[in-house]
């Protein structure tokens, strides 16, 4: 039954810079019990301490990640941190997009360090995060 609307082209769910099959996304959730995604519970906005501006919860992928844009597949933390996996994304040199908990689209480095990435998943509020991650 979804087979015909599987094949649409959605081209909210594709970064124009991005080449490929256009029915598929690389904009994925971080799956993490950190985070605002935490799998099968749901997260309230005021559950997430440090603030909705200053949490990640989707990021654009490498290609190689790229999933039809229907189905539920996502990341989980540690191929969020790991080198090169969601970073310099869809042909952007230096780093990727991610969509903020406030719905905001930034910017982040290649070169943000681990502590600061995981930082920016987790919700709960014990980080300070340097302005240094944002273009």
């Amino acid at each position: 039954v979804n087979l015909p609307f599987s094949q649409m082209v959605v081209p909210t769910y594709k970064c124009p810079s991005t080449t490929g099959d256009p029915t598929t996304t690389t904009y994925l959730a971080v799956v993490d019990p950190s985070g605002i995604m935490s799998g099968s519970q749901a997260t309230l906005f005021r559950q997430v301490l440090d603030g909705l501006s200053n949490t990640i919860m989707i990021v654009e992928g490498d290609s190689d990640l790229a999933v039809p844009w229907m189905q539920p597949q996502d990341i989980n933390l540690s191929q969020f941190l790991s080198p090169g996996t969601a970073r310099d994304s869809g042909g952007h040199h230096g780093g990727g997009h991610v969509m903020m908990a406030d719905g905001a689209v930034v910017f982040i480095t290649d070169s943000l360090d681990p502590q600061t990435r995981q930082a920016m998943i987790s919700k709960d509020g014990k980080e300070v995060i340097g302005e240094e991650a944002f273009f």
